[in-house]
């Protein structure tokens, strides 16, 4: 089954079905497009999605074994999973209306805060069933919030002929190297610490992530 979406994927991308008819004409794309990244406020965007997919290594890779040694049963564990889900999806219903009020850099910033306080949650308070409800709901913050912000970042910030690679640069760096990167760092801290370690990394991670969008704010003041 993956293998079939896989190949549909690429065949859609082969499709130029999406692409205006005047992007045929115009020149400089390629240009456009590396020049939009030589820009210090779109590199660390980039590098943000890095480390807050960095950040969720230990969560996506360890969070129900962990659970399971305290003593969660694996219902339990399926519905803490589910109720992720579930916040993620009332975010994105209502996320128009986010955008409405905010600016992306501001939701980033609050989205980014939440995480580091999740990831401390889920370390230090794991076997309390209330603080770790509370953890999952976040989950609509710190892949919710920040994914609809990214994804509005890319629209704004890249002209239409070159979305299509910002958006493949942003999933490589966030969910390819980022998650990658996170799962392998998260392995290290399990094998040589433990669980909580490895989300205490995780929290200083999303703090990294968290100041570089304060700089990202202050090197462009005036966009959303």
């Amino acid at each position: 089954v993956l293998l079939v979406v896989i190949l549909s994927i690429w065949v859609a991308s082969q499709l130029s079905f999406l692409e205006p008819k005047e992007s045929h004409q115009e020149s400089g794309i390629g240009a456009t497009f590396w020049g939009q990244l030589k820009r210090p406020e779109v590199r660390l965007f980039f590098a943000i999605c890095f480390l807050l997919q960095l950040s969720h290594g230990a969560y996506y890779t360890y969070f129900s074994i962990y659970l399971e040694l305290l003593g969660y049963s694996k219902f339990a564990i399926g519905l803490l999973w589910s109720l992720g889900v579930f916040a993620e999806v009332l975010l994105f219903v209502g996320m128009h209306l986010w955008f409405a009020s905010s600016s992306v850099n501001r939701i980033m910033l609050w989205a980014l805060g939440f995480t580091v306080l999740r990831w401390l949650l889920i370390g230090m308070l794991a076997d309390e069933l209330i603080v770790l409800v509370f953890a999952q709901v976040l989950h609509a913050l710190s892949f919710g919030a920040m994914h609809a912000a990214a994804i509005k970042y890319v629209h704004q910030s890249f002209r239409h002929q070159s979305q299509g690679r910002a958006q493949a640069l942003y999933s490589s760096m966030g969910f390819g190297a980022g998650g990658a990167a996170g799962a392998y760092a998260s392995g290290v801290l399990v094998s040589w610490y433990s669980y909580q370690e490895a989300f205490y990394f995780s929290a200083f991670v999303a703090l990294l992530a968290l100041l570089l969008t304060f700089i990202k704010t202050h090197l462009e003041p005036v966009k959303p």
